[in-house]
């Protein structure tokens, strides 16, 4: 079995359809990505911005579908967030001068946990902001700390076997909180009569139903 960024494929190839919850983004940090240049003579200094955006620091996740055919799976949830390409759509999207960029979520014992790669054409072509999905299976239900690795990679040039290119990359402390488990409705019964209550608990009067 196969499984991709944006869900799973089966072993004979077809993708069942799989409803996916969506993680809660509690902080962001502002994140303005660079590159190193490196000159002969071991001179480096950093380029002008490529992107910028607000980049999640901390989610939380409570699984809300229910189990799907994949019992052996938890969780299936997206991470959104939206950043900006300061660099034109035909540069960033061309093979020759691309545009890459890589999230990586490392355990603090440094065990990397996922990733997700943005390449040069899923850059928004009209040039504004780029909604970025981040999918992962048995992800974004694992309460704990992190470490969010961002690796920005711009090609300066290819014929098509070696690329020149500059690397910048980044780290951020990321946290992964436990959802709220408790209900956001509840059934509850006065005598004969029987209500739900978009609430946590019942009313006066009212008594859960069991």
């Amino acid at each position: 079995m196969i499984l991709t960024a944006a869900g799973i494929i089966n072993s004979t190839g077809v993708s069942p359809v799989l409803a996916e919850d969506s993680a809660t983004v509690l902080t962001v940090t502002p994140i303005s990505a660079t590159v190193e240049k490196k000159y002969f003579g071991g001179r480096t200094e950093l380029s002008a911005p490529l992107w910028t955006g607000s980049v999640p620091t901390s989610v939380s996740y409570q699984k809300v579908q229910p189990a799907n055919q994949f019992r052996n799976y938890r969780s299936l949830a997206v991470v959104r967030f939206t950043i900006q390409s300061l660099v034109p759509f035909s540069e960033a999207s061309n093979a020759s001068t691309a545009l890459n960029v890589k999230f990586e979520l490392w355990t603090l014992q440094g065990e990397k946990v996922a990733e997700h790669w943005l390449s040069g054409t899923d850059w928004n072509p009209l040039g504004g902001p780029t909604v970025v999905r981040w999918s992962e299976v048995d992800v974004w239900d694992v309460a704990g700390s992190y470490n969010l690795i961002i690796k920005t990679h711009k090609i300066l040039d290819t014929d098509g076997l070696i690329s020149l290119y500059q690397d910048g990359i980044q780290t951020l402390p990321f946290v992964i909180r436990a959802g709220d488990a408790s209900p956001k409705s509840i059934s509850c019964v006065k005598g004969k009569l029987k209500k739900v209550f978009n609430r946590k608990s019942c009313p006066s009067g009212w008594k859960p139903v069991r």
